[in-house]
């Protein structure tokens, strides 16, 4: 048994004010009402609350109530005005076996990367505009209207039903119905709405960040949208410490290209719950800090970058994230306009999970969680060279052996180029390095070797014919460039492109012809527009598992599982044409 007594001339104000609630008998004992307390500096108790040091008002004697029940044993509380004193009497469990201590497995605290929404309205408001009235209301001034979203000339928002009636009535058409949350919850076709609706909310909350560099992507599916640009420093405040900065946007390889810190999200409804799930990624940028990179140079660049990825650095990403969205503040309101009651709470989901005895087979009570994994390491392919030699890499073999071809190679490789002019006064003064050995800059030179040089790797020298340079002509390129729709600006490039390229399959030819491209251009792609509706259905649910490396919610036809066999190794491909492989 264990006993605290505290002196409680403190509070004898404060107990007046609660007394009549609580059901004190003759002797002063009285069990604790949770949320009933007196707090009695307010600024210091939300100071400490706002550091994880101090639970809630008047959750510590219920909680202490409550504990003690579940292991067994009893908590006595009671008051003595006449001496001013608190008793709390704490009685162990009775054990049945004397000497005979329970086990106590230990827990894992695990932290999800999903932000709670704790309060969410109670109804849905949902209306039909009259027809075609729709374009009108998008014309009109939207300030003073709630969020809403619009399917069809359905109407629906979180705002409550007379002020949607008054603020939206010239469009109106009959009235507004509200519709109790968990009915639409329950049913999966409704409850896109709602995620719709929520997410909507949650971007409108992200367009308050546009001045610390933090934009919206909307061409690509919502769970990969946001990455912070912003070329400074962000200040945020942590559970453990004031005044932490933190660099967004990291400048690499002095500033030719840099590291940009992002996030992706979800609206994600599980267990009669909701929460925005965020994933944090970074993002591969060029010399301007905004444009991404090339696919093909982000994926280097991100499995270089992997080996940092470990738990504490993820534990810190989501830190920041949940500050810097909540501007240090325990919850968010994504409510605006005639909405108060949609709140997320600004701290990450944490669960406790027992890590004891999860293994059948194992007689140690210790033993913990653990799953068998099975790593199958595919090896480079063997590339074949002259004189029947064979490797994975083609820079350290080409000087030994040369290339397959070396019998027919020419004894000097004539080049082709077209581009810009810009982009063809660079690539001159380029070119003639090739012929030379490159030292590489990389850390591990092993992976990364030295480039030979094309006179030990080919053997033959580069050259660059004047006759066989191309540069577009520069006002038909910026007309096609400022096209509005990206089709008419991807056709365009192709047309203007194409022919200079034809122009060089004359008699006298370059044995290669170099395509010189801006950074607009290189990530220029626009979607296919020869596949048909069940290709692309397809081919956009297997680039979205791939993306979220996780299994599609919606159970695909044995069609569609047939045709997903065959389009599968070119996903990426088919779904979309790039500028660079066409």
């Amino acid at each position: 048994m264990s006993r605290v007594d505290e002196p409680c001339s403190s509070i004898i104000l404060a107990w007046c004010e609660i007394r009549e609630r609580l059901q004190i008998d003759a002797q002063g004992f009285f069990r604790p009402v949770r949320a009933l307390s007196q707090v009695r500096n307010p600024s210091i108790a939300d100071v400490f609350f706002g550091m994880r040091s101090m639970e809630r008002v008047g959750s510590g004697l219920a909680d202490v109530e409550d504990e003690m029940q579940r292991s067994g044993g009893k908590a006595v509380f009671s008051v003595d005005l006449r001496q001013q004193m608190f008793r709390a009497t704490l009685y162990q469990p009775l054990q049945g076996a004397p000497g005979v201590a329970r086990p106590i497995a230990p827990l894992g605290l695990y932290v999800l990367n999903s932000l709670p929404i704790t309060v969410l309205p109670e109804q849905v408001s949902v209306v039909c505009l009259k027809a075609g009235k729709a374009h009108t209301l998008f014309q009109s001034d939207l300030s003073d209207v709630p969020m809403f979203v619009l399917s069809g000339d359905d109407l629906w928002s979180f705002a409550p039903a007379p002020v949607l009636s008054l603020k939206l009535a010239p469009w109106l058409m009959g009235e507004v119905r509200a519709v109790e949350r968990v009915k639409l919850e329950v049913d999966p076709n409704q409850r896109r709405f709602l995620t719709w609706l929520l997410r909507k909310h949650w971007e409108a909350h992200l367009k308050r960040f546009r001045d610390n560099g933090l934009f919206i992507e909307f061409e690509k599916r919502p769970s990969v949208l946001s990455r912070a640009t912003a070329k400074s420093l962000i200040e945020y405040d942590s559970a453990k410490r004031r005044g932490n900065k933190r660099e967004v946007v990291k400048v690499r390889a002095e500033g030719r290209w840099h590291e940009n810190e992002g996030i992706g999200y979800q609206v994600v409804y599980s267990a009669g719950e909701w929460s925005i799930r965020i994933k944090p990624f970074y993002m591969f940028t060029g010399r301007d800090g905004a444009t991404p990179l090339p696919g093909f140079e982000r994926g280097r660049r991100a499995t270089r970058r992997m080996k940092w990825d470990r738990n504490k650095n993820v534990d810190d990403d989501l830190t920041f994230w949940g500050r810097f969205f909540s501007n240090g503040q325990p919850t968010i309101n994504l409510g605006g306009m005639d909405v108060d009651n949609l709140i997320i709470g600004a701290a990450f989901l944490m669960i406790e999970v027992p890590e004891i005895g999860l293994l059948d087979e194992s007689d140690d009570e210790r033993a913990v969680l653990m799953m068998d994994v099975r790593i199958e390491c595919l090896l480079e392919p063997d590339l074949e060279f002259d004189r029947g030699l064979s490797g994975p890499e083609p820079k350290r073999v080409l000087k030994t052996a040369g290339p397959f071809d070396r019998q027919e190679s020419p004894e000097i490789i004539r080049l082709g180029l077209v581009g810009p002019a810009s982009e063809i006064g660079a690539a001159k003064c380029w070119l003639p390095r090739l012929n030379g050995m490159l030292v590489s800059t990389e850390g591990n030179s092993r992976r990364f070797r030295d480039y030979p040089g094309a006179l030990r790797a080919f053997p033959a020298p580069f050259e660059l014919d004047s006759r066989f340079i191309r540069p577009l002509d520069e006002e038909r390129f910026q007309f096609a460039l400022g096209r509005r729709l990206a089709k008419d600006r991807f056709d365009a490039m192709i047309e203007l492109y194409e022919g200079r390229i034809s122009s060089l399959f004359g008699d006298k030819r370059p044995e290669c012809i170099l395509v010189c491209l801006p950074e607009e251009l290189a990530t220029l792609r626009i979607a296919n527009p020869s596949l048909t509706d069940g290709e692309r259905r397809v081919l956009e649910r297997l680039q979205a598992e791939e993306e979220s490396a996780q299994l599609s919610l919606f159970s695909a036809t044995p069609e569609e599982e047939l045709l997903a066999a065959e389009l599968r190794p070119q996903a990426e491909e088919l779904l979309f044409r790039s500028f660079i492989v066409r």
